[in-house]
C-alpha cells in the first residue's frame, strides 16, 4: 500500500468507540450496535479510500449499513483512483456488555488492499454449513477464512490447507459440536482456540473446546480475565 492508512482507520475505530460509549447502560443493545454503526460508516466515507466491506454487519437485505459488498470512502465509484481496499468491521463487538455499562467492549476493523489488486485469489469455500467466508490463495498457500456462525457473536476459522491446522476465534458453547464436525470435515486439526476479549453476551466455549481437542486456549494479556501468552508452549 503506497499510503499509510493505519492512522485513518483507527480513527475510525475511535468514532465508533466513542459513540457507542455515550449509549452506555442505556439497556439497549439494538441501540448501541447502530450508533456505533453510524458513526463508523460517517468515518469510513471521509477516508481516501475505495472501500468495500467484505465482512460486515450481514447480507444487504439485513443490515442498513456496512453490510457485507457495501461501498465506502470518498471513491465509491473509482474515479479519483483511491486505493482499492477491502475491510471487515464489527462497530461494537460486546452489544451486552456496552448496553449494561460493563467493560470491555470493542470496535473492531481490518483492511487489506482489494483482492483484485494482490496475488490473493477468494473462493467459495466447500462449506456444506451454510457458512461465510473462502478459500485465499496465495502462491501454493491456501488459508479457508470462514464465519461459522451468523449470530450477533461471531466465531470464525483460520486454516492452512497445506498444514491441515485451524484456529477457532471466539467459539460459543452451544456450537461446539458444530465447530467439531467442520474440523473433522475438513480434516483440519485445531492448533489453538482465541478468545478476543473475556464475553458477558454469550457462554465461550474455549474451555470445553481445550479439554476435548489438547488445544490451547489463549488472550491477550489486557483481556479481563485469565490472560495467556499468544505462543504458549506444550500442554503439560
Amino acid at each position: 500500500m503506497d499510503v499509510n492508512l493505519e492512522p485513518d482507520f483507527l480513527r475510525v475505530t475511535e468514532k465508533a468507540a466513542i459513540a457507542a460509549a455515550r449509549t452506555m447502560g442505556y439497556g439497549d443493545r439494538k441501540y448501541s450496535d447502530q450508533i456505533a454503526v453510524e458513526a463508523m460508516r460517517k468515518e469510513m466515507d471521509s477516508l481516501a479510500i475505495n472501500g468495500t466491506v467484505v465482512i460486515g454487519e450481514g447480507e444487504r437485505d439485513k443490515a442498513p449499513m456496512l453490510y457485507v459488498g457495501e461501498k465506502v470512502g470518498a471513491d465509491k465509484d473509482g474515479r479519483l483512483g483511491y486505493p482499492e481496499i477491502d475491510i471487515a468491521v464489527d462497530p461494537l463487538e460486546g452489544t451486552n456488555l456496552c448496553a449494561t455499562g460493563s467493560n470491555n467492549a470493542i470496535a473492531v476493523l481490518a483492511a487489506a488492499i482489494s483482492a483484485a489488486h494482490r496475488d490473493v485469489v477468494h473462493q467459495n469455500a466447500p462449506m456444506d454449513f451454510g457458512d461465510h467466508g473462502g478459500i485465499f490463495r496465495t502462491g501454493c498457500i491456501k488459508m479457508p477464512f470462514v464465519e461459522l456462525n451468523h449470530a450477533q457473536c461471531k466465531t470464525y476459522l483460520v486454516g492452512s490447507e497445506t498444514g491441515r491446522k485451524a484456529v477457532l476465534i471466539d467459539p460459543l458453547k452451544e456450537r461446539i459440536d458444530r465447530y467439531l464436525a467442520v474440523l473433522a470435515y475438513h480434516g483440519y486439526r485445531l492448533e489453538k482456540i482465541i478468545d478476543t476479549h473475556t464475553h458477558a453476551d454469550h457462554r465461550s466455549g474455549a474451555a470445553e473446546l481445550s479439554d476435548l481437542t489438547e488445544a490451547p486456549v489463549v488472550m491477550h494479556r489486557r483481556g479481563a480475565g485469565p490472560a495467556a501468552p499468544a505462543s504458549p508452549g506444550p500442554r503439560s
